[in-house]
Protein backbone atom coordinates (compact mmCIF):
# COMPACT_ATOMS: atom_id res chain seq x y z
CA UNK A 1 0.00 0.00 0.00
CA UNK A 2 2.87 2.70 0.79
CA UNK A 3 4.50 1.87 -2.52
CA UNK A 4 1.16 2.53 -4.41
CA UNK A 5 0.72 5.09 -2.79
CA UNK A 6 4.20 6.81 -3.10
CA UNK A 7 4.48 6.18 -6.85
CA UNK A 8 1.11 6.26 -8.00
CA UNK A 9 -1.35 7.69 -5.82
CA UNK A 10 0.42 10.45 -4.75
CA UNK A 11 1.58 12.45 -7.80
CA UNK A 12 -2.39 11.53 -9.52
CA UNK A 13 -4.06 13.30 -7.39
CA UNK A 14 -1.58 15.97 -7.22
CA UNK A 15 -2.19 16.19 -11.22
CA UNK A 16 -6.04 16.09 -10.63
CA UNK A 17 -6.02 18.64 -7.96
CA UNK A 18 -3.27 20.86 -10.08
CA UNK A 19 -6.21 20.43 -12.90
CA UNK A 20 -9.06 21.50 -11.58
CA UNK A 21 -7.25 24.46 -9.74
CA UNK A 22 -3.91 25.89 -11.59
CA UNK A 23 -4.93 24.54 -15.06
CA UNK A 24 -8.38 26.46 -15.37
CA UNK A 25 -6.58 29.80 -13.70
CA UNK A 26 -3.95 29.51 -16.25
CA UNK A 27 -6.47 29.13 -19.17
CA UNK A 28 -9.11 31.85 -17.72
CA UNK A 29 -6.17 34.30 -17.44
CA UNK A 30 -4.79 33.84 -20.74
CA UNK A 31 -7.99 33.80 -22.12
CA UNK A 32 -8.92 36.90 -20.67
CA UNK A 33 -5.96 38.70 -22.10
CA UNK A 34 -6.28 37.52 -25.02
CA UNK A 35 -10.04 38.51 -25.27
CA UNK A 36 -8.26 42.30 -23.82
CA UNK A 37 -5.45 42.26 -26.99
CA UNK A 38 -3.02 42.64 -24.22
CA UNK A 39 -1.09 39.16 -25.97
CA UNK A 40 -0.98 41.36 -29.03
CA UNK A 41 0.43 44.68 -27.42
CA UNK A 42 3.43 42.08 -26.08
CA UNK A 43 5.23 41.84 -29.79
CA UNK A 44 5.55 45.97 -29.98
CA UNK A 45 6.92 45.83 -26.43
CA UNK A 46 9.86 43.26 -27.65
CA UNK A 47 8.25 40.62 -25.40
CA UNK A 48 8.09 37.32 -26.75
CA UNK A 49 4.25 36.27 -25.16
CA UNK A 50 5.51 32.62 -25.04
CA UNK A 51 8.40 33.22 -22.98
CA UNK A 52 6.54 35.57 -20.89
CA UNK A 53 3.35 33.98 -20.30
CA UNK A 54 4.25 29.83 -20.44
CA UNK A 55 7.32 29.43 -20.18
CA UNK A 56 7.27 31.07 -16.48
CA UNK A 57 4.49 29.18 -15.89
CA UNK A 58 5.74 25.71 -17.25
CA UNK A 59 8.80 26.58 -14.56
CA UNK A 60 7.03 27.35 -11.53
CA UNK A 61 4.45 24.01 -12.04
CA UNK A 62 7.86 21.62 -12.31
CA UNK A 63 9.48 22.92 -9.67
CA UNK A 64 6.86 23.20 -7.44
CA UNK A 65 4.75 20.01 -8.35
CA UNK A 66 7.48 17.56 -6.87
CA UNK A 67 7.07 19.51 -3.23
CA UNK A 68 3.44 19.01 -3.55
CA UNK A 69 3.74 15.13 -4.65
CA UNK A 70 5.69 14.56 -1.74
CA UNK A 71 2.92 16.71 0.75
CA UNK A 72 0.71 14.34 -1.32
CA UNK A 73 2.81 10.61 -0.23
CA UNK A 74 3.21 12.29 3.32
CA UNK A 75 -0.57 12.94 3.95
CA UNK A 76 -1.27 9.29 2.29
CA UNK A 77 1.35 7.09 4.26
CA UNK A 78 -0.64 8.92 7.33
CA UNK A 79 -3.71 8.11 6.29
CA UNK A 80 -2.96 4.70 5.45
CA UNK A 81 -1.18 4.11 9.12
CA UNK A 82 -5.01 5.83 10.71
CA UNK A 83 -6.78 3.67 8.87
CA UNK A 84 -4.50 -0.10 9.31
CA UNK A 85 -4.48 0.97 13.00
CA UNK A 86 -8.13 1.96 13.93
CA UNK A 87 -10.23 -0.49 11.06
CA UNK A 88 -7.53 -3.47 11.47
CA UNK A 89 -5.87 -3.12 14.05
CA UNK A 90 -2.56 -3.43 13.03
CA UNK A 91 0.07 -2.13 15.59
CA UNK A 92 1.59 1.42 15.33
CA UNK A 93 4.80 0.25 15.33
CA UNK A 94 4.63 -2.73 13.32
CA UNK A 95 2.94 -0.78 10.63
CA UNK A 96 5.52 1.98 10.34
CA UNK A 97 8.12 -0.99 10.72
CA UNK A 98 7.04 -2.81 8.07
CA UNK A 99 6.10 0.06 5.45
CA UNK A 100 9.00 2.40 5.48
CA UNK A 101 11.32 0.16 4.57
CA UNK A 102 9.48 -0.57 1.72
CA UNK A 103 9.61 2.61 0.39
CA UNK A 104 12.62 3.06 -1.61
CA UNK A 105 14.31 5.89 -3.37
CA UNK A 106 13.78 4.57 -6.91
CA UNK A 107 9.84 4.83 -5.63
CA UNK A 108 10.07 7.73 -4.28
CA UNK A 109 11.89 9.14 -7.39
CA UNK A 110 9.30 7.55 -9.65
CA UNK A 111 6.92 9.16 -7.72
CA UNK A 112 7.59 12.67 -7.98
CA UNK A 113 9.10 12.73 -11.36
CA UNK A 114 5.61 11.38 -12.48
CA UNK A 115 4.15 14.49 -9.79
CA UNK A 116 6.59 16.96 -12.06
CA UNK A 117 5.14 15.57 -15.59
CA UNK A 118 1.66 15.65 -14.77
CA UNK A 119 2.15 19.55 -13.59
CA UNK A 120 4.07 20.25 -16.78
CA UNK A 121 0.90 18.54 -18.71
CA UNK A 122 -1.36 20.48 -17.04
CA UNK A 123 0.19 23.83 -17.47
CA UNK A 124 1.11 23.41 -20.79
CA UNK A 125 -2.98 22.50 -21.36
CA UNK A 126 -4.05 25.13 -19.66
CA UNK A 127 -1.66 27.68 -21.67
CA UNK A 128 -2.79 26.24 -25.09
CA UNK A 129 -6.34 27.11 -24.03
CA UNK A 130 -5.95 30.32 -22.91
CA UNK A 131 -3.88 31.50 -26.06
CA UNK A 132 -6.52 29.40 -28.28
CA UNK A 133 -9.24 31.81 -26.90
CA UNK A 134 -10.92 33.22 -30.73
CA UNK A 135 -12.54 36.61 -29.73
CA UNK A 136 -13.39 36.53 -33.87
CA UNK A 137 -16.23 33.23 -32.77
CA UNK A 138 -18.19 35.37 -30.28
CA UNK A 139 -18.09 38.31 -32.40
CA UNK A 140 -19.13 36.27 -35.05
CA UNK A 141 -22.02 34.95 -33.01
CA UNK A 142 -23.07 38.23 -31.69
CA UNK A 143 -23.40 39.56 -34.96
CA UNK A 144 -25.81 36.18 -36.16
CA UNK A 145 -27.94 36.76 -33.72
CA UNK A 146 -28.21 40.50 -34.07
CA UNK A 147 -29.06 39.58 -37.85
CA UNK A 148 -31.66 37.06 -36.82
CA UNK A 149 -33.19 39.53 -34.33
CA UNK A 150 -34.24 42.15 -37.00
CA UNK A 151 -35.13 39.63 -39.55
CA UNK A 152 -36.74 36.89 -37.41
CA UNK A 153 -39.85 37.86 -36.04
CA UNK A 154 -39.97 34.92 -34.06
CA UNK A 155 -36.39 36.11 -32.72
CA UNK A 156 -37.46 39.50 -31.59
CA UNK A 157 -37.86 38.92 -28.15
CA UNK A 158 -35.90 38.10 -24.97
CA UNK A 159 -37.08 34.78 -24.37
CA UNK A 160 -36.26 33.72 -28.10
CA UNK A 161 -33.02 35.33 -27.80
CA UNK A 162 -32.61 32.50 -24.83
CA UNK A 163 -33.15 29.61 -27.00
CA UNK A 164 -31.02 30.37 -29.69
CA UNK A 165 -28.35 28.20 -30.85
CA UNK A 166 -24.75 29.11 -30.69
CA UNK A 167 -23.12 26.28 -31.84
CA UNK A 168 -23.06 27.56 -35.47
CA UNK A 169 -20.75 30.12 -34.56
CA UNK A 170 -18.24 27.91 -32.46
CA UNK A 171 -19.33 29.50 -28.91
CA UNK A 172 -19.70 27.38 -26.26
CA UNK A 173 -22.78 26.92 -23.74
CA UNK A 174 -21.07 29.38 -21.18
CA UNK A 175 -20.74 32.18 -23.78
CA UNK A 176 -24.26 31.37 -25.23
CA UNK A 177 -25.72 32.12 -22.09
CA UNK A 178 -24.09 35.05 -21.32
CA UNK A 179 -24.61 36.36 -25.00
CA UNK A 180 -28.45 35.66 -24.34
CA UNK A 181 -29.05 37.55 -21.39
CA UNK A 182 -26.93 41.03 -22.69
CA UNK A 183 -29.24 40.13 -26.32
CA UNK A 184 -32.26 40.52 -24.00
CA UNK A 185 -30.91 43.62 -21.74
CA UNK A 186 -30.31 45.30 -25.59
CA UNK A 187 -33.40 44.20 -27.08
CA UNK A 188 -35.03 46.31 -23.42
CA UNK A 189 -33.09 49.24 -23.62
CA UNK A 190 -33.91 49.15 -27.27
CA UNK A 191 -37.75 49.35 -26.94
CA UNK A 192 -37.32 51.60 -24.14
CA UNK A 193 -35.64 54.63 -26.97
CA UNK A 194 -38.31 53.69 -29.49
CA UNK A 195 -41.07 54.10 -26.67
CA UNK A 196 -39.45 57.06 -24.73
CA UNK A 197 -36.57 58.59 -26.81
CA UNK A 198 -32.70 58.45 -26.48
CA UNK A 199 -32.30 60.72 -23.62
CA UNK A 200 -35.72 59.50 -21.78
CA UNK A 201 -34.32 55.79 -22.17
CA UNK A 202 -30.91 56.58 -20.18
CA UNK A 203 -30.87 55.08 -16.45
Amino acid sequence: MSVGVVREIAALMTGVILAGRVGAAFAAQIGSMQANEEIDALPTLGIDPVDHLVLLRLLAMVLVAPLLTAMAALVGLCAGWAVAVAVFGIPPMEYLTRSLPAVTATHLGIGLFKGSVYAMLVALAGCRQGLAFDILAGLAAVRLQARWALTDPAARSPAALGRVDFDTASAGPGPAALMAAQGAALWQLAQRIAADGPVAALP
